[in-house]
């Protein structure tokens, strides 16, 4: 693959942050050391990044990283209760909104400009013949494709980690549908335009297929979820002993959002509501640990009376989260309704720890593959108490189905960089 050259334009690449960045860190990773040369272009990072943030996966001297302003105004990010503040923000949302006419969530609205300038130097500098976007946010995308307009031969891979035009992925109830026409027309155009596109979930992958039914299917392609076994610390397969006074320890690490609140985490809290007053022995053999602070949360475990046994803290360290991970008995998921079919990174990045994983989410294609696998117990929201209850039973009496040997290397980095290196151009 040393003749392979790349440009990944990735908005949140480390040391931001986001998940999605990650997951390019990750490729990157793999294919610099199959000897692709890779250049990368995301948002310059506001203020000081804590911690590490995936750094050491890109610390090759294959990878160069330039980082430009995203131009988007940090007044549309604020979440101050100041009421001058909230004015000059809905101010500011006005007239973004006069200006664009789309979802101005996208942080990459304004980054065009800048954007399109470095990836045309990179390009002719580098004799670049591959570029790859990954969104959301997703408005980079639809830049990354006018490139063809000056580099017809380009090929060009998009990424699409979410649904464009759900609003909920930007945390936000509905898309107006003025909106909502501007951005199902720039989807439109980055799908007829990209040489292929990619996606972590196969429905999204579906309904791609079936709202362009003039492209050729081929072009949209499934690139599932992947884990990086140079995460993991050593890892061994738990037992518990018979008669064991040992707490039986649940935990969560991630973002919570509103829709996984409503849906799976405020039947799962209401549960334990319940077990602590009709079973309180085996209530107060819980301890769960949930990293990813939240006001719902912290205020719904404590008008629960269930703070005795729910921690709450904000979001640690992965390596040190991972830690946590390998001492507990059980692996927590909580899906809002809109997510059961799809097979998310914390499903994935699970499975190495070797430990039954609790999806707490309406039955769908999540449950099913963890049930078809024996890889953990779904507890289905409206039936959430009976659910627990028997799967804290069944796993006190030594009952409970759950395959430690299941192999999971398909789903490793490594294979995925492998055949997303089939894709590009030498």
């Amino acid at each position: 693959m040393k003749d392979k050259s790349l440009l990944l334009i990735v908005p949140e690449f480390p040391p931001n942050g986001s998940i999605g960045g990650r997951r390019w860190a990750k490729f990157a990773k793999y294919l610099a050391k199959d000897g692709v040369v890779i250049k990368v272009i995301a948002f310059k990072p506001e203020g000081e990044v804590k911690g590490q943030n995936w750094m050491n996966d890109i610390a090759h001297p294959n990878i160069s990283v330039y980082y430009l302003p995203s131009g988007y105004p940090k007044i549309l990010k604020s979440t101050s209760p100041n009421i001058a503040v909230r004015i000059i923000k809905k101010i500011f949302t006005k007239a973004v909104e006069l200006y664009d006419g789309g979802i101005i969530q996208d942080k990459a609205i304004f980054f065009k400009k800048p954007m399109l300038e470095k990836a045309e130097e990179l390009i002719r500098e580098f004799s670049i013949k591959n570029v790859i976007c990954s969104g959301p946010y997703h408005r980079a995308s639809y830049f990354t494709t006018l490139l063809k307009k000056s580099y017809r031969d380009l090929n060009i891979i998009i990424d699409f980690r979410d649904r464009w035009t759900d609003g909920q992925v930007y945390g936000i109830e509905k898309v107006p549908d003025a909106a909502f026409r501007k951005e199902s027309a720039l989807q439109r155009y980055t799908c007829e335009h990209a040489d292929y596109v990619i996606s972590t979930y196969e429905e999204i992958i579906k309904e791609l297929r079936s709202e362009y039914t003039h492209l050729p299917p081929e072009k949209f392609i499934l690139f599932p979820h992947n884990y990086d076994p140079g995460d993991y610390p050593a890892i061994t397969v738990k037992q518990r002993q018979a008669g064991s006074s040992e707490k039986i320890r649940f935990i969560y690490g991630g973002t919570i959002n509103t829709a996984a609140f409503n849906d799976a985490f405020s039947p799962f809290f209401h549960a334990l509501q319940k077990l602590k007053k009709e079973n309180p022995a085996l209530y107060t053999m819980l301890d769960i640990s949930v990293y990813g602070d939240h006001y719902l949360v912290n205020r719904m475990v404590k008008e629960l009376a269930i703070d005795d046994v729910v921690k709450v803290t904000s979001k640690i360290p992965e390596k040190e989260f991972y830690e946590k991970v390998a001492a507990s008995d059980f692996l927590l998921v909580f899906l809002g309704s809109k997510w059961k079919d799809l097979i998310t990174t914390k499903n994935i990045t699970y499975l190495p720890f070797r430990r039954p994983v609790v999806v707490v989410s309406e039955e769908g294609e999540v449950s099913r593959m963890m049930a078809q696998h024996k890889l953990g117990y779904c507890i289905v929201p409206q039936h959430c108490y009976d659910n627990l209850s028997n799967l804290l039973q069944n796993y006190l009496e030594g009952s409970l189905e759950f395959d430690a040997g299941y192999d999971y290397s398909a789903f490793s980095y490594e294979n995925a960089s492998r055949k997303l290196a089939g894709l590009l151009k030498d």
